[in-house]
């Protein structure tokens, strides 16, 4: 009964140092998890600050656009109404053109009646005159 004793004895020890052996197994591997799980908390970490990097360089980029496009805008219109007063003043100067062209030939025609300057009505040409100076 000794020996068998013994025999359990040592199975007893073996099966410990099987059982210690398996622990420190598991503890290393659960040391190697908790870095694993540390590293991937610090790259995610890192991935969530660079993702709101890039989210806020693309706000700055589209409130900018839309600076540029407001800014465009503003420009477009400037040369519309720019055209639009080029457009009033040569429509004024060719009037003007015209008035002086008529005054002109209105001049002209009493002259060629051999009527001489003296026939060309003082208030026409005076009428003219104002015209083109309220223009």
């Amino acid at each position: 009964m000794d020996e068998r004793l013994d025999g359990l004895e040592q199975e007893r020890a073996e099966f410990a140092d099987q059982c210690e052996t398996v622990n420190q197994g598991l503890d290393a591997r659960f040391d190697q998890v908790a870095e694993e799980e540390e590293r991937a908390k610090k790259m995610k970490a890192e991935a969530e600050e660079q993702a709101q990097s890039m989210r806020a360089e693309r706000e700055a980029e589209v409130e900018n656009s839309k600076r540029m496009a407001a800014r465009i805008d503003e420009l477009e219109k400037a040369v519309a109404d720019k055209d639009q007063m080029v457009s009033r003043m040569q429509s004024k100067t060719n009037d003007d053109c015209c008035t002086i062209q008529s005054l002109r030939l209105e001049v002209t025609a009493k002259w060629q009646n051999q009527a001489g300057p003296q026939s060309v009505p003082v208030g026409r040409v005076i009428q003219c005159y104002e015209e083109l100076g309220t223009r």
